[in-house]
């Protein structure tokens, strides 16, 4: 924990100085000053739309992907192989996936 804030948002209390101080720590984190190749925005998005209309390779009840659907997924983004699981680390980095290592 960096810093603790009381502020308020029905008077806009400490507000500022809570936004220059998430300001701050973004800044010295290396994953915020870098920019995403556009097969990553691709790719993300498509794992969104097989989850929310659970098609593909997804089990029911569960947003799990077998390796060879997140293959067919990075193939049509354009994402290469070889950038697939760094790819899956990111997400799962920034909250976006939980991803299991297994028999890719």
């Amino acid at each position: 924990i960096v810093d603790v804030f009381g502020l308020s948002s029905a008077t806009g209390s400490r507000i500022k100085h809570f936004a220059r101080a998430i300001e701050s720590v973004v800044r010295v984190q290396p994953k915020f000053n870098q920019q995403l190749p556009e097969y990553y925005t691709s790719f993300q998005t498509a794992l969104v739309r097989l989850q929310a209309h659970k098609i593909d390779n997804i089990q029911k009840g569960a947003p799990i992907l077998e390796w060879e659907a997140i293959e067919r997924v990075a193939d049509k983004c354009h994402l290469p192989r070889d950038e697939i699981v760094g790819t899956l680390k990111f997400f799962e980095s920034i909250g976006e996936i939980v991803y299991f290592v297994g028999n890719e």
